[in-house]
């Protein structure tokens, strides 16, 4: 007999999350395979599913539906920190260009980290649709990359934003190295500016 319920946790890297039954108590886990191939899940969907129970006798769902085959993916999810992450880029940016009009700062730096925002948010937005249609994934040490020669405000915002490589921690943790090490040398070159 189908249930009706809504995805309420979804891990992609990992390939499962949990659902939430509309009727009835606790959360019901489902893996991957049992979704239709047209489309990964993203999360806060409405789902069709058959309830059933693995051989430790915890619920499971089988045979998942999207409730709506059209439904698409929201592109840029408005949530509290993804808006606080934009303000966080969005402060660091505008303090660079300030830095550069009252030439503390060349200007081309942040002309560059800009450039390099845009194309790295590009580049997770780019790996999001690739994870969720299964084809050929852009790899971390390219996002790496990008993040440490400047690029990490765009990477930020792409991860809260799009929630995409926001909680996986063997990526988290490099990104953040990437950061440290990108700030650094801006971080010397205001100490010795100002003494």
């Amino acid at each position: 007999m189908h249930e009706l319920g809504k995805l309420t946790s979804w891990d992609d890297a990992r390939g499962f999350g949990f659902i939430t039954p509309l009727k009835g108590e606790g959360r019901i886990f489902v893996h991957i395979s049992e979704f239709p191939r047209e489309r990964r899940p993203v999360g806060d969907e409405m789902l069709r599913y058959i309830r059933a129970m693995d051989e430790r006798g915890r619920a499971k769902a089988l045979q998942v539906e999207f409730l709506t085959s059209s439904h698409e993916p929201h592109l840029f999810y408005w949530t509290p920190i993804a808006i606080a992450t934009l303000g966080i880029a969005s402060v660091f940016l505008i303090g660079l260009v300030f830095a550069g009009f009252t030439k503390h700062l060349p200007l081309a730096i942040p002309v560059v980290y800009t450039i390099l925002s845009v194309i790295t948010f590009q580049q997770y937005l780019i790996d999001k649709k690739a994870a969720q249609s299964d084809r050929w994934r852009i790899p971390e040490k390219q996002l790496h990359l990008l993040s440490l020669l400047g690029g990490w405000p765009g990477a930020l915002v792409a991860q809260q934003g799009l929630r995409h490589k926001s909680r996986k921690t063997s990526f988290l943790i490099p990104f953040c190295i990437t950061i440290g090490l990108n700030l650094a040398p801006l971080v010397l070159f205001f100490y010795y500016l100002g003494n």
